[in-house]
């Protein structure tokens, strides 16, 4: 095959969770391949992050053509002359100008002829895509055969009208017709790890810290200082939402208390993941309740991942509504799924029926769901999380290998060749 140039845009270091082995791929295979990559830190919708070349020294199949992106406006004039394929992650989400600006680029770079790939992340982005967006792609890439089963239930329960939603569902299927489920590069390499080292030489329980914003629920409940102030707060503030749940549910310093006792009780150190845009004030004020914290402003996401990295050492691993249950999976670890009570998403701009109904299918909790998957994720409610960690071992959960491999085909698209080959199959196609 003739050397081609594959151009893939990142915003920020992150999105190598996604591209990152598709990069090197495309480099083993000969290809030419430019990183457009945000110089200022203006166009990361999680805040600035400033690039340079030095972000990407970490490539092993070849050199880089490394392109500063300074004004968003100017994206088709970078681009185009260089690049016989575009890659970028997903799709641009939210509502601001800089987005519209976005949208406005690729437009400009899809008349210009220049076929455009999207990858979409391991965390089910397509499901709040509206259809049409998926007609920016000349090809999508989707993470596995439940992405695509739950957004057309999505689309289809948020469609009202009987005799649209008979023309909606041809449409879908032919939309996603042009639609191939890879899995993700990132859960390549957790696959790696799965299974590397026997159960007994794991030493640690990995607790992914909950986000500190978004839903009244962590306000009121799971981060609250005093029981009576939340109360107060409820009533005046949220109408009296979770007023019950204030008295009888724990917060996040009582299930911390426990949670550290159970890790003595079993011999086993307690780390806390969390990230950079999460409130870790609790744990930083509580550091007797953990062994350590990796607040994830030093992560690395390519070649090597932090969180991947935790989980080889990890006997289990503890999730409160957060896709890290995924993660813990496929790397082979035993998860333990602590329901929050939260049923929208409730945060602008997303507060959406789409958005909605999202919450509602992919982050159910019925039986055999992505959160509640016998022999894999062990669900209980938040509720009666401290029970649980009073009564149980860590013995009590292990993990099936068999249901495992039904999980991870199935929720994360793995099968017998790395989703990187497979999306560079893709661009291939192209070139």
């Amino acid at each position: 095959m003739k050397k081609k140039r594959v151009s893939f845009i990142i915003y920020r270091l992150a999105f190598l969770k996604t591209l990152g082995a598709v990069i090197d791929e495309c480099l083993s295979r000969g290809h030419y391949v430019n990183i457009i990559y945000d110089a200022v830190g203006k166009y990361s919708k999680s805040g600035k992050t400033e690039l340079d070349q030095s972000s990407f020294s970490i490539f092993k199949y070849g050199n880089l053509n490394l392109i500063p992106l300074i004004d968003i406006n100017n994206l088709h004039e970078l681009i185009c002359p260089i690049t016989d394929v575009l890659v970028h992650q997903g799709f641009p989400l939210g509502y601001n100008q800089n987005t519209i600006q976005e949208i406005d680029q690729y437009k400009i770079i899809k008349k210009k002829g220049v076929p455009q790939v999207g990858i979409m992340s391991h965390f089910y982005d397509n499901c709040i895509l509206e259809l049409e967006n998926y007609e920016f792609f000349d090809k999508t890439c989707v993470l596995s055969k439940f992405s695509l089963e739950a957004h057309q239930r999505i689309l289809l329960n948020t469609c009202s009208d009987k005799n649209e939603r008979v023309y909606l569902k041809e449409k879908i299927q032919k939309v996603f017709s042009n639609v191939k489920i890879t899995g993700s590069a990132l859960f390549d390499y957790f696959n790696t790890i799965y299974n590397c080292s026997p159960l007994r030489s794991k030493k640690n329980i990995v607790f992914f810290a909950p986000k500190g914003f978004g839903h009244p629920f962590y306000d009121l409940v799971l981060y609250r200082k005093s029981k009576y102030y939340s109360f107060i707060k409820s009533i005046l503030f949220y109408n009296g939402m979770y007023r019950k749940q204030i008295f009888h549910e724990p917060s996040l310093v009582n299930f911390l208390k426990i949670l550290y006792k159970f890790s003595i009780n079993n011999n086993l150190d307690l780390i806390i993941k969390s990230r950079p845009k999460h409130k870790n004030d609790i744990f930083n004020k509580h550091k007797s309740y953990y062994t350590q914290m990796i607040d994830g402003s030093d992560d690395s996401f390519y070649p090597n991942y932090t969180t991947a990295d935790l989980l080889q050492n990890a006997r289990l691993a503890i999730n409160t509504r957060t896709f890290s249950v995924l993660e813990a999976v496929v790397a082979g670890v035993p998860a333990i799924y602590f329901q929050i009570p939260i049923t929208s998403k409730n945060n602008a701009p997303f507060d959406t029926e789409l958005m909605n109904e999202y919450v509602k299918i992919v982050r159910s909790s019925s039986d055999n769901s992505l959160f509640n998957y016998t022999g894999c994720v062990w669900k209980y409610s938040w509720k009666e999380s401290i029970n649980i960690l009073n009564n149980l071992k860590v013995n009590d959960f292990i993990q099936d290998p068999n249901r495992r491999k039904e999980y991870v085909k199935y929720y994360c698209g793995i099968d017998e060749r790395p989703a990187a080959q497979k999306q560079a199959d893709l661009i291939d196609e192209f070139l």
